[in-house]
């Protein structure tokens, strides 16, 4: 975790634009009842990459298997924006906002959408003497990219995670601070001083997210209550936690958060988290989980560092293997993933690498 915890915070203060545990959620609204369990029969191979570049994708979303994105932090920003079309891997950053001179160096870290027309990708614009930086968003419409330039003082200039409610609204953490997207109009919270939001969840009307002060032992679970977050449980961090340190993601009746020690569980009452209910529900020896995917209360993901990335369908927690004959399965970390239900695609930021289930 420490180590995790460190790289998450050289890379912060050298990029400004934080790419660690960047997700897309949302809200369990499907009742279980119906749900037919997500597959874990799943056929895997690694996908072509066309250079150059070394992909560092961390976060990936697709309308379909054959318009999939890639985003991610790289030394050159060229290789920040990826897409797939179905064959291969390829450099998506010719002719977007990113390889335009001027105005500081530009990168993106978070790549979602609600359709082919409708892309977004989220990141930062890093000055040199003094240094400083600021937002940068864009959006694709299908055909071009083009800069989100409006309410640059409301909009983040770093991510954690991110949940989406719908096309028109979202929400997005950061070192001290949350965001929220609604029609065209952003609004940004103060979470806390020296204080890294490390997850944000929605349930219902109600916002959740986990915390944590940097060089402290601690983390926090907060809600959102009358524009201000507020503590409802606390944990250590690193020595026997209570509950994860990464990504809030529910079904209808249960919370769970993951880390580096596993995957933890606790109860709902409605909209509300029984703090007294929580517990550990797989334990890992090595590595941990930072990032969970959801398609549905009975399809649900989460990877990491750990040998196998884990599937819950409704009914229990198993590890997949996923890894083709003759590749290890240790020394990897596997952070941006995305799936339909029929394919699926998870990426492993150390040796840049594609896995494709079908």
């Amino acid at each position: 975790m420490f180590e995790l915890i460190k790289k998450v915070f050289v890379l912060q203060f050298l990029f400004i634009v934080t790419l660690t545990t960047l997700t897309c959620k949302k809200s369990p609204t499907e009742p279980n009842g119906n749900l037919q369990p997500g597959r874990r029969d799943y056929v895997w191979s690694i996908d072509s990459i066309t250079r150059p570049g070394f992909p560092d994708i961390q976060s990936i979303w697709g309308s379909s298997p054959t318009d999939v994105w890639g985003a991610g932090f790289s030394m050159d920003v060229r290789d920040c924006l990826w897409h797939f079309d179905g064959k291969s891997w390829k450099r998506a950053t010719a002719g977007t906002p990113i390889t335009q001179f001027g105005n500081g160096s530009k990168i993106v870290g978070l790549v979602w959408g609600t359709s082919k027309n409708n892309v977004w990708a989220f990141g930062g614009r890093i000055f040199s003497n003094p240094d400083r930086s600021e937002p940068f968003i864009m959006k694709f419409n299908g055909s071009s990219w083009y800069e989100i330039l409006d309410q640059k003082e409301n909009q983040p200039d770093g991510l954690f995670d991110f949940f989406d409610i719908s096309e028109n609204e979202f929400w997005i953490s950061d070192y001290e601070k949350v965001y929220h997207y609604k029609n065209g109009l952003w609004e940004k919270y103060f979470v806390g001083t020296n204080l890294v939001v490390s997850s944000i969840a929605v349930i219902g009307s109600q916002v959740y997210i986990l915390s944590y002060p940097i060089g402290i032992d601690s983390l926090f679970l907060m809600k959102f209550n009358n524009g201000e977050f507020i503590i409802i449980d606390k944990t250590t961090a690193l020595t026997n936690p209570k509950f994860g340190i990464y990504d809030l993601f529910f079904t209808d009746s249960k919370v769970y958060t993951i880390g580096e020690y596993g995957i933890y569980e606790a109860n709902l009452n409605g909209n509300d988290i029984l703090t007294d209910s929580w517990k550990q529900i797989k334990k890992t020896y090595r590595g941990g989980f930072v990032k969970s995917f959801k398609l549905s209360n009975k399809d649900i993901w989460v990877v990491g560092s750990y040998a196998y990335p884990y599937h819950y369908n409704g009914y229990d927690w198993q590890p997949v293997n996923i890894f083709p004959q003759g590749i290890s399965t240790y020394g990897h970390s596997l952070w941006g993933i995305w799936g339909n239900g029929k394919e699926i695609f998870i990426c492993d930021v150390e040796n840049g690498i594609i896995y494709h289930g079908k």
